[in-house]
């Protein structure tokens, strides 16, 4: 959604895994922080709200803005690589065409980074799938216009073509690598094939 959250979900004892709270990521230092606004390498601390009814549909969002949080355009993909959640948002940026964000999370708050933002279609186009390999590299499957890209964005932040569709114009989605790192996956997605 163009108005969307960021959530997790806190138990209240691990043996009980669906009981507890959800939360929604909130800047600390802006009420409803517009994240599409960001600017490349902006860092802003964060902690949560809680969301006191999970079960409103389209409301929790409402609750959520209405607490405070901050505003992501269409998120979509999601790694957890260590400490750091990678988000890919589909929409996002001056351009409308994504953003990728690095979250540090912790106990007492943490730190939402922009690392990423298409400013250039040609080099990246709406990422929606997002993975980290085993040596730290991005991969992001996209859902731009024309040519379906994997892109990767190196330890310095560039961003590079490694793969198009060059099949159909389906998305690809799914990117992932195998345990041990040797082999890359990934779906095109309205053709049914990995």
């Amino acid at each position: 959604a163009g108005g969307g959250c960021f959530y997790r979900f806190k138990p209240d004892d691990p043996s009980t895994p669906f009981e507890g709270r959800l939360q929604a990521l909130r800047a600390v230092d802006y009420w409803e922080l517009p994240t599409g606004q960001l600017h490349l390498g902006d860092k802003v601390a964060i902690d949560w709200v809680d969301i006191d009814d999970a079960d409103a549909g389209s409301g929790v969002a409402l609750e959520a803005r209405e607490k405070g949080a901050a505003v992501f355009v269409r998120g979509e993909g999601l790694w957890i690589d260590g400490d750091d959640i990678w988000i890919c948002c589909t929409s996002g940026g001056p351009k409308g065409r994504g953003q990728i964000f690095k979250l540090n999370d912790g106990e007492d708050g943490g730190v939402l980074e922009l690392v990423a933002h298409a400013d250039d279609i040609l080099v990246l186009d709406m990422p929606d799938n997002i993975c980290v390999s085993p040596w730290g590299q991005v991969y992001m499957a996209e859902d731009g216009t024309g040519d379906q890209f994997v892109r990767v964005m190196d330890t310095r932040g560039v961003v590079r073509s490694f793969a198009r569709n060059a099949k159909s114009s389906s998305e690809f989605a799914g990117v992932c690598f195998s345990p041990d790192g040797r082999a890359l996956f990934v779906n095109m997605q309205h053709d049914g094939l990995t």
